[in-house]
């Protein structure tokens, strides 16, 4: 999942740089930026089976925690900002979120055919408060771009769970964007 996270962010920059503002990966460390990011997918995915187990091998419930990951983590941020609040990055992050989600799902969708349109699911994604002290946590530890970051030096859900709780909006919200996914592989999305 890292794998695609990269590339989306990848893909995303890339055509950004040539058309938008500069920027650049989290910390300016795509690699720790895109295990960070699966690292918080499967806190979300986790927290999510453990209130409603029979997403557990729901590929859109999976793609709907990566696409909310990734608009959680604001994995592209201005070049030397610590934050994100540029008025086009929400929206690219989305973008990323989207193209993340759509390679999880086998879903065709290229970057340049969206960059200055509407995007093909009219919705935005889930941003789970549930993963701020993730963020946090990341901000402390990478304090490099050559920093590598491990699954180990995140941690589990059951450690992260005692002092984070994800709420029952948030389960509503992963839920919602994955039916708008599935909506959309099915092409019954206009």
């Amino acid at each position: 999942m890292a794998s695609e996270i990269c590339s989306a962010i990848s893909s995303v920059i890339s055509e950004v740089l040539s058309s938008e503002a500069p920027v650049e990966p989290l910390k300016n460390n795509l690699f720790a930026t895109s295990m960070l990011v699966a690292a918080a997918s499967d806190l979300l995915l986790d927290a999510y089976v453990s209130l409603r187990p029979e997403g557990a091998t729901d590929r859109f419930i999976r793609a709907s925690c990566v696409a909310a990951a990734v608009v959680t983590i604001r994995p592209i941020r201005e070049i030397g900002a610590s934050t994100s609040f540029s008025n086009n990055l929400p929206a690219i992050n989305q973008l990323c979120g989207l193209t993340a989600a759509a390679a999880l799902l086998d879903i065709p969708f290229r970057v340049t055919s969206t960059l200055s349109g509407d995007l093909p699911v009219p919705v935005a994604l889930p941003i789970p408060g549930f993963l701020s002290a993730l963020l946090n946590c990341f901000e402390d530890q990478v304090t490099t771009p050559s920093e590598i970051l491990h699954f180990a030096d995140v941690p589990t859900y059951n450690e992260y769970n005692e002092t984070n709780d994800i709420s029952w909006t948030e389960i509503g919200l992963i839920a919602q964007s994955a039916r708008l996914l599935e909506l959309w592989s099915s092409r019954e999305f206009i």
